[in-house]
């Protein structure tokens, strides 16, 4: 189980419990190296990246490095991008399920707040879970 007042603790921006996971910003600067340690060490077992149009490798090399699964769930309103919203649905459910997550974009775009609620008014809301407090 994550350790999320450890986790709050790093003072990442934007950081908030939900689902049994954190919410925050993207943590593959090089200005948030200082915290990968402390949330390996307190049980994070994969990355959710947001960003449609991140290219680089850093983000994956890094989950490879601190042994944490990256998984790519683009958010935008594209055509494209949301066929592969879809498509991917089913495993960032999962994902969320299984807890121990991060979430992360920090563009100003909204995109954890929709990932979260889409997730919240397909699949959470039918096993009685309360909407994200985003969705409030």
């Amino acid at each position: 189980m994550l350790d999320i007042e450890r986790i709050l603790q790093t003072r990442i921006p934007d950081l908030a419990p939900v689902y049994g996971g954190v919410r925050g910003s993207t943590i593959s600067s090089r200005r948030r190296e200082y915290a990968w340690q402390t949330l390996v060490a307190s049980g994070l077992n994969v990355v959710i990246d947001l960003r449609k149009d991140y290219t680089a490798e850093r983000y994956p090399e890094l989950c490879r490095q601190y042994g944490v699964e990256y998984f790519h769930y683009p958010v935008d309103c594209d055509r494209d991008t949301i066929a592969l919203m879809v498509e991917r649905f089913p495993q960032f459910c999962d994902r969320i399920d299984n807890g121990d997550f991060y979430i992360a974009c920090a563009m100003g775009l909204h995109r954890t707040d929709i990932a979260l609620c889409t997730y919240w008014v397909f699949h959470a809301a039918d096993m009685g879970m309360a909407p994200p407090p985003q969705c409030l």
